[in-house]
This record gives C-alpha cells, structure tokens and sequence, in this order.
C-alpha cells in the first residue's frame, strides 16, 4: 500500500525538540506537509511505558520526532500574532507521544504511524 495517495490532509509539523534549560524546548521552523490524520482513541503504551489514550492518529510515509508536535490544518489557521516557533502554547497542536514504523513487504518504504 502507498500511504502518500492517502495523505491528502493539510498539518504544520514541528521537528526536532531540545530542551532550552528553562522548562521548555525549541523545534525546528514549522513545516507544512500531507498526512493520513484520525481522531480516535486509542489505548497505546508511550515511550515511558505508560498507558495512555490518543486523541489522534497521523499516518505519514517518512519519519516524525518524538515529542514534536502537530497541527491539523495550516499555519494560516493560527492568529497573525501567534509565535509559532513554540507549539506548545499554540491551540489545537498536539504532541506526539509514540511512533511505529512498518516497512512494505520489499522494505523499500515505511509507513509511520504517530500517537498523539
């Protein structure tokens, strides 16, 4: 299966958290792209092993960073005065808490699945 025909919904991605020494971090520049995204609940066990509920599911073909975060939509959506180099205060972004890769049969693509 191709995931990338699938992945006709608009999201902003924020990659890449390091912490920056005061409680919070920094993300790479936002970037737009195409994903599979499912609001569902899901019971998953994190990357800390514990339980948690999604609220959504995104379907990509290339790879996420734990702990970036996710928006449905476009950057158009946030206020003119929002300052999107921090998702963490911006509505309606969520973080993604776990992620599974499986590979097509010949492995020569992936398919990423990320809990949010």
């Amino acid at each position: 299966m191709n995931i990338s025909r699938k992945c006709n919904q608009d999201a902003v991605y924020w990659a890449n958290p390091v912490a920056d020494g005061y409680g919070g971090h920094s993300y790479d520049t936002q970037q737009a792209i195409k994903v599979r995204w499912e609001d569902k609940q899901e019971l998953y066990i994190d990357a800390f092993g514990k339980e948690r509920i999604s609220t959504s599911i995104v379907y990509y073909p290339s790879d996420f960073s734990l702990n970036g975060y996710m928006h449905l939509g476009t950057v158009a959506d946030f206020d003119s005065s929002a300052d999107l180099t921090n998702p963490e205060v911006l509505e309606n972004c969520f973080a993604i808490n776990k992620i599974d890769k499986s590979p097509n049969v010949k492995g020569t693509t992936f398919l990423v699945k990320a809990w949010l």
